[in-house]
């Protein structure tokens, strides 16, 4: 048997991976693939991504990571964005304050992923936003969630909690947390 070349070593490798996955099933295959080309990596085999957004600087970067991940894909994204829903108080009428929902920051998302090539679907919920993004990445069969990672600071993180680590515990799906530093 000839000395291989740890060339050759690696070409047996990747030429077994192929064949290993040509062979799995499709559930069992890697359905996130992250594949190295010239313009940088890219992500293959993508269905439907979910992107958490709230106009913070965390949830800005998931969304240029997101655009730089899945351009020239036929991936779909999902915008989401949830809104906290009206208080007891405010049902039953016995309150006047009302904030506004600004989604300005949702259109202008969605108009970054429009330019990029990619389709999207903005989905704006009343809601926790960790349950409305567990949600629709569950309705749409999301093959990747993507959210920033930015937190609440001190008491109010302890007692409420931030939605990318409820996402961490609960997602059935891959999760993408991008920092914005």
């Amino acid at each position: 048997m000839p000395l291989r070349t740890s060339s050759d070593l690696r070409r047996v490798r990747v030429e077994e991976q192929r064949n290993r996955r040509a062979s799995a099933s499709p559930q069992h295959r890697a359905y996130a693939l992250v594949t190295a080309s010239q313009n940088g990596r890219k992500l293959c085999g993508m269905n439907a991504i979910v992107v958490g957004t709230d106009g913070s600087p965390g949830a800005e970067a998931a969304v240029q990571k997101v655009i730089e991940l899945a351009r020239g894909t036929d991936a779909t994204v999902h915008l989401v964005s949830a809104y906290p829903g009206s208080s007891a108080l405010a049902r039953l009428g016995m309150s006047a304050k009302q904030d506004p929902v600004d989604l300005r920051g949702v259109a202008y998302d969605e108009h970054r992923f429009g330019e990029a090539g990619l389709a999207v679907e903005k989905h704006v919920r009343e809601g926790e936003p960790a349950h409305t993004i567990l949600d629709v990445a569950a309705e749409q069969q999301a093959d990747l969630i993507a959210v920033g990672a930015r937190g609440f600071t001190g008491q109010r993180r302890f007692t409420l909690g931030s939605v990318p680590g409820k996402l961490a515990h609960h997602a059935q799906t891959s999760l993408l947390i991008v920092r914005n530093d």
